[in-house]
This record gives C-alpha cells, sequence and structure tokens, in this order.
C-alpha cells in the first residue's frame, strides 16, 4: 500500500507537517469532508485519574485548502501535488516548453495540465494514453504552486 501524504495551505503558508509535529491537522468533519484545523490555545483538563492535561482548542481553518499528490514525481524527486506549477517539454508539440499547472478534472476524471487560472487550454490529461510529457518525471519541474506563486501562471 502506497502512503499518500497530504499538503494544506493556510492564507498562502504552505503546511506539510501536521499535529503534533505542528499546530495543524486534517480530519473529516461532520459534514464528510476533509478540512483543515488549527489551534493557538490550549484548555486544562483533568482525567478521572487526576491526571492534568493541556488539550488543544481545534478551530475549523476558513478558508484552508487540502493537496493531494497526483501519484508523480518530477525531476528532482518531488512528489507533484495539485495546484503545482509545472515546466516541461510536451512530446506532442514538437518538444516546446510549457507552463501549466496541475488540477483535477472531474468530467475526464484524471489530472490534467491547465496553462491558466481561467480556462483549460492546453487541456492535456495525465493517462496511459495521452504521451504529452506531463507524466515523464526526466522531463517535468515543479516551479512553484497556484497558492503561494499566483504570478507565475497568471
Amino acid at each position: 500500500m502506497r502512503d499518500i501524504v497530504l499538503q494544506a495551505v493556510d492564507n498562502g503558508k504552505l503546511i506539510t507537517e501536521f499535529y503534533p509535529k505542528s499546530n495543524y491537522k486534517i480530519e473529516i468533519d461532520w459534514d464528510q469532508k476533509l478540512k483543515l484545523f488549527e489551534f493557538n490555545s490550549r484548555t486544562e483538563t483533568y482525567t478521572e485519574y487526576g491526571d492534568n492535561l493541556q488539550m488543544p482548542d481545534w478551530e475549523v481553518v476558513d478558508g484552508g485548502i487540502i493537496r493531494f499528490p497526483v501519484g508523480l514525481k518530477d525531476r528532482n524527486g518531488k512528489w507533484i501535488y495539485d495546484g503545482d506549477i509545472l515546466v516541461f517539454q510536451n512530446k506532442n508539440m514538437n518538444k516546446s516548453e510549457l507552463l501549466g499547472y496541475m488540477k483535477y478534472d472531474a468530467d475526464r476524471a484524471c489530472w490534467t495540465c491547465t496553462k491558466t487560472l481561467e480556462d483549460n487550454v492546453y487541456g492535456l490529461p495525465y493517462n496511459d494514453e495521452c504521451d504529452n510529457g506531463v507524466h515523464d518525471e526526466k522531463n517535468v519541474e515543479i516551479i512553484g504552486n497556484i497558492y503561494q506563486n499566483k504570478e507565475l501562471i497568471s
């Protein structure tokens, strides 16, 4: 079984470590959706045996974004996540260098590399039938993400 390492974004800050290594956690909330939680304070409580515990006061991060790995690595061995901005050589377009970001296309049930934040100009799905270069890890490099480096893709 493959480990899935999630990332999150809180107001432009990339979060790669979670509780107990940081004050963030991801969990499925009552509405069956993944949500990002953060704590900035603790409440003192006692167990039935009289032990003193400092429990985190968890709050949902408004606008928090959970990032999923797409199952690919770039040429530097880094996992590619949704929202990552990539530079790659496209094999179907005379090996020209392209810039785009990864996003999940629910209509086609695949990851695509999208040219701009407004549209899907490339429409390059990541799947075995499409040899567009996005899935060739020697061919792709992450240069940022749309949450912290939006100016790279605009």
